[in-house]
């Protein structure tokens, strides 16, 4: 998952070192 671009949502929370299991979801349905 860290491997993976995270989408333009969250591009805002990248700057966290570990992204929440609810962003990663989005990236999932998306």
């Amino acid at each position: 998952v860290i491997a993976v671009v995270p989408p333009p949502i969250t591009s805002s929370r990248v700057t966290c070192p570990k992204p929440k299991l609810s962003d990663t979801k989005l990236f999932t349905i998306a």
